[in-house]
């Protein structure tokens, strides 16, 4: 038995993947288990091989650094004490500001409550590791996208606005390349990472397409995809961000992580792709969002 802790897009997209390969598992969704409990994460883990924590938080700097660590916290404490080999899926939020290729060595450079928060969840893991608590891995991605997800500011910028006939946007700056990772992809290099005896007890960077394209070529690719004319295309400024923030308070944390978006934001995969497949084109990718949207 294996189990899920967390049943958004990456968690159902590892689901997807589980009932491919036939691997009994159950899902904790975030009202079945308050793991903020240390009792409820000890039963979440209780007969689990393996546990993948994809659990999301409300989009917010103070809940993130109040929560994430005290729900890391438990989760080790349980699977210390059941013998779950842990999976955490991460963000990059803890890298900040990077002028470069982001790899596994990047050093930690945190901006933001909710880069902070992600350091220090991270930390706590890793220390585990190597204090030989747990049997443990990271599995990080870049922003994915995918048609499963409404979350994904792809989705909400550009495929949705094209097919409502509005202005696709992108985020601060049209012509810096941004890194995708493909969500079909996330699941399937989970259930690799987790059945695979050498990948434990390190980071991985998630299969992610390289030469990543610019806002500007994504939504051309959209377009064309979707058999519209690729015209007219708007930019959310950072000054425009703070000015929503004060009518939708989620957009002051969208606004704090512009630095990701207003020069190249390159996330390399290549120790997950030598060792496991190789990351869906961008092409490939934003043409089988397209069919599904059709």
């Amino acid at each position: 038995m294996e189990s899920i802790l967390g049943f958004g897009a990456i968690g159902q997209s590892l689901a997807n993947t589980l009932d491919q390969v036939s691997i009994e598992y159950q899902v904790i969704t975030r009202k079945q288990a308050d793991l903020r409990n240390r009792g409820a994460a000890l039963q979440a883990l209780q007969g689990s091989k393996v546990g993948y924590i994809t659990l999301g938080l409300p989009y917010d700097g103070r809940t993130w650094l109040t929560n994430w660590p005290l729900i890391m916290t438990n989760l080790i404490d349980a699977a210390e004490e059941t013998g779950t080999d842990l999976v955490f899926f991460d963000n990059v939020y803890m890298y900040g500001p990077v002028d470069g290729i982001m790899n596994e060595q990047t050093p930690w450079n945190p901006v933001t409550p909710m880069g902070k928060a992600r350091a220090q969840t991270a930390r706590l893991f890793i220390e585990a590791i190597e204090k030989g608590r747990i049997n443990g891995l990271i599995a990080r991605s870049a922003d994915f996208y995918g048609h499963e997800t409404s979350n994904a500011f792809t989705n909400r910028l550009v495929f949705e606005r094209i097919l409502d006939d509005k202005l696709p946007q992108w985020l601060c700056d049209l012509d810096q390349q941004h890194s995708l990772t493909y969500l079909p992809d996330i699941g399937y290099a989970l259930e690799a990472l987790a059945h695979a005896a050498d990948s434990w007890n390190q980071t991985w960077h998630l299969p992610t397409a390289s030469k990543p394209l610019t806002g500007r070529e994504f939504i051309e690719e959209a377009c064309v995809a979707l058999g519209r004319p690729a015209g007219k295309m708007q930019t959310i400024r950072p000054w425009m961000l703070s000015l929503i923030g004060w009518f939708a308070p989620v957009m002051k944390e969208v606004r704090a992580t512009c630095y990701q978006f207003d020069r190249p934001y390159l996330f390399d995969s290549s120790k997950f792709e030598r060792r496991f497949f190789e990351a869906t084109d961008y092409h490939d990718g934003i043409r089988e969002i397209a069919n599904q949207c059709l």
